[in-house]
């Protein structure tokens, strides 16, 4: 992987997801493959925290598949916040993108998200990206398609201020599964003071911890209203 240059690197932690990986997975898989302009461009690496299930068998055949776009870290159960850390460490691109197993992305998502970096970074510095996304929620009896995109917001790049602002009083959300992170942004905030991104052991909230961690430090977020996610 190491020889080509990777914009962007998917991070994805795997225990027991033997009914929905598939899905995930081919999906990106249709969207990177046959789309030579990204193809090069994206590595995935899925974790396997331990599974019992035929996860890491599934994960096996998709190697054949995909090649060196795929890479296989295979860990003694952690917990997703140890997968994760664990899919940094590995990860070579230029930034990283957390999806669960069960994650759905929208059509040619992957080419937005490269061409969306590609152009922005060509202007400025990006510490993170976000976009658009739909949640399935549970109301009372039943499930509620919400949305979570604010076209005023559309192609803003915020500063740490503006972007806590917005944030913390409600008038923009944001999702682990919609934002993207420069590794280096990363490396210098946490990794290099001898912090993990994720915080393990937490076995509830650790994305919004993460999330929340992120944005104090950020120098700045590109917002795109796209639903991605």
């Amino acid at each position: 992987m190491n020889n080509r240059d990777i914009i962007l690197s998917v991070i994805i932690p795997a225990y027991n997801v033997s009914k929905y990986i598939s899905d995930l997975l081919d999906e990106l898989s249709i969207q990177i493959l046959n789309d030579v302009s990204i193809s090069d461009k994206i590595e995935i690496i899925v974790v396997n925290d331990g599974s019992t299930d035929d996860t890491l068998g599934i994960l096996n055949c998709y190697q054949d598949k995909l090649g060196d776009m795929l890479l296989i870290i295979d860990q003694v159960n952690g917990g997703v916040s140890s997968a994760r850390n664990a899919g940094m460490r590995a990860a070579s691109g230029r930034y990283l993108y957390f999806l669960d197993a069960d994650d759905k992305l929208t059509s040619n998502t992957m080419k937005f998200y490269v061409d969306t970096i590609t152009t922005r970074t060509h202007e400025q510095n990006i510490d993170i990206f976000s976009f658009g996304y739909v949640s399935e929620e549970e109301q009372s009896d039943m499930t509620k398609t919400v949305d979570y995109f604010w076209d005023k917001y559309d192609g803003e790049l915020f500063d740490r201020d503006m972007v806590n602002r917005l944030y913390l009083s409600k008038q923009i959300c944001f999702h682990i599964g919609s934002t993207i992170f420069q590794r280096d942004f990363l490396n210098k905030n946490f990794i290099d003071k001898n912090n993990d991104c994720f915080s393990e052991g937490i076995a509830i909230g650790e994305d919004i911890e993460f999330l929340l961690k992120s944005l104090a430090v950020t120098n700045n977020l590109s917002y795109h209203s796209r639903v991605c996610f």
